[in-house]
């Protein structure tokens, strides 16, 4: 069982006429994990992608959005399908709102959402489903939880449960580290956190940035968090965990036994045409699914 070494609070300590007096050892693991949690500097969050030799801003296919999508196989398949159709491609990754700032001001013709499109968007926007990803439960690459339930994941997040004992590790309060991203939107691991009229527990802790939740995860023993998506997860900063006994993978997503898991859809104006419908055209073929599902589940069975 984890003991916090508490020997330093023994005994009150005066400075000048105020006394402090012994904290509980409970208090100064969770202060202590809170300092683990202090940011460091925040990671670049957005990424450019544009097949070599093409001016910025030039290509025919311009692509804005999710970061999900865009490690997920959506540069090689755009390097792909220059080479093979001549067109050139390029991409940003910035996240939900930035591929509907981007569609909307004309800067991009295709935007990448992980998240449901907003009802005034669906009235002037296509949808397409082009691929499926999980949420991955991140943990302290020490912390000895290798398994949690979807209930308790729940049950962490809105602050049932509070301590790792109780899920069978230390003796050390939870911190739950989130990102709590597109506010605005019905994004799927909020949503499912929080079905039933559910609240965030008081422990957590929020993050501004992906890079910024795995840096304060993999320097606290007791945090917690979820990522938006499996392949952004750096394996060598934190420990990702089962839930209900299975990992995330592009498998357990595509057959339904990974429980947390989005929809990764693309949303272009009006009706694809031309340069852009070739392009999406080749994701969703044969040869574009087999790419996306290296790291991503795909929503068609890849030919070969």
């Amino acid at each position: 069982m984890f003991e916090a070494d508490v020997t330093a609070f023994r005994q009150p300590r005066t400075i000048g006429s105020r006394t402090i007096r012994r904290l509980p050892a409970e208090l100064f693991v969770l202060l202590f994990a809170l300092a683990a949690l202090v940011p460091a500097a925040s990671a670049q969050e957005i990424e450019y992608y544009e097949y070599p030799g093409i001016a910025p801003g030039s290509a025919s296919v311009r692509f804005a959005g999710e970061r999900p999508l865009f490690y997920g196989g959506l540069q090689e398949a755009m390097e792909v399908f220059t080479k093979k159709t001549g067109i050139p491609a390029s991409a940003v990754a910035g996240g939900c709102s930035q591929g509907a700032e981007y569609l909307k001001a004309g800067k991009a013709n295709v935007g990448g959402f992980c998240c449901p499109l907003l009802e005034s968007e669906k009235k002037i926007w296509t949808s397409i489903l082009v691929a499926r990803d999980a949420i991955p439960i991140i943990v302290h690459k020490s912390n000895p939880v290798n398994n949690l339930s979807a209930e308790q994941v729940r049950s962490i997040w809105t602050g049932k449960i509070q301590n790792w004992k109780e899920v069978g590790g230390r003796d050390q309060p939870i911190i739950v580290v989130f990102r709590n991203h597109c506010k605005d939107r019905a994004e799927e691991f909020r949503t499912m956190m929080l079905a039933g009229g559910g609240k965030f527990t008081q422990n957590l802790f929020p993050a501004k940035t992906v890079g910024e939740e795995m840096d304060r995860v993999s320097r606290s023993p007791a945090a917690i968090g979820s990522i938006v998506g499996s392949a952004i997860v750096d394996m060598a900063k934190v420990k990702v965990i089962r839930v209900n006994g299975v990992l995330p993978a592009p498998e357990t997503v595509a057959n339904e036994t990974y429980p947390f898991r989005r929809d990764l859809h693309l949303a272009t104006a009006g009706k694809p045409e031309g340069a852009l419908a070739q392009f999406i055209e080749f994701l969703l073929s044969g040869e574009g699914q087999k790419i996306l599902g290296k790291k991503l589940a795909p929503i068609r069975r890849p030919n070969g």
